[in-house]
């Protein structure tokens, strides 16, 4: 059985960007098992955008917080909640190639 992945993105106001983050995690050759979106407190749409993509994935878990506290707090509570072997971190910016992910 091979090892599971779970992939965590801390936010700060990317909403523009995360639909595109997220399609290229979701587009790799081994998929992950969960995605742990940790908003921190944005305040553009990216909540909204959040759960939209919760709602339309149910492999997304939706994490989202009033206040800022900062990118190092918010990956320390993905390495808390996460469920997977394997453990990866993207920015909410990144755009992954495919073959990340093998």
């Amino acid at each position: 059985m091979l090892p599971t992945l779970s992939v965590i993105i801390p936010n700060y106001n990317h909403g523009a960007s995360l639909e595109r983050a997220v399609a290229a995690i979701l587009s790799q050759a081994h998929a992950p098992d969960e995605i742990l979106l940790i908003d921190d407190g944005s305040t553009d749409n990216s909540q909204e955008v959040i759960l939209g993509l919760a709602e339309k994935f149910p492999l997304i878990k939706a994490v989202l917080h009033d206040q800022n506290a900062g990118s190092t707090q918010r990956v320390n509570q993905g390495l808390q909640s996460a469920r997977g072997d394997w453990l990866a971190f993207c920015a909410a910016d990144d755009c992954l190639l495919p073959g990340f992910f093998l």
